[in-house]
């Protein structure tokens, strides 16, 4: 059986834990807009949510739009939506 190896780039799991945990950020942005029902947009915001600057897609890199995917696939799976 072959084993594998998974590499974790320190700097950017000190990136996720900080992403994770900071509301407006990536993760948080993901899976607000699972929560909201609203599309995949990535995104996030540099300082408090809807007070300060949007980041979309295009101005990303792909470590954060994997972490806005995080976000919003982790909150798809736990199913925790918004009743209207």
């Amino acid at each position: 059986m072959q084993q594998l190896s998974l590499r974790f780039d320190n700097e950017e799991i000190m990136e996720a834990n900080i992403s994770r945990a900071r509301h407006g950020g990536c993760y948080d942005r993901g899976s607000a807009d699972s929560y909201y029902g609203r599309a995949r947009s990535p995104h996030y915001f540099v300082g408090a949510t809807l007070q300060s600057e949007r980041v979309c897609i295009d101005q990303m890199s792909e470590f954060q739009i994997r972490e806005y995917n995080h976000g919003y696939d982790d909150n798809e799976k736990q199913g925790n939506k918004k009743e209207w």
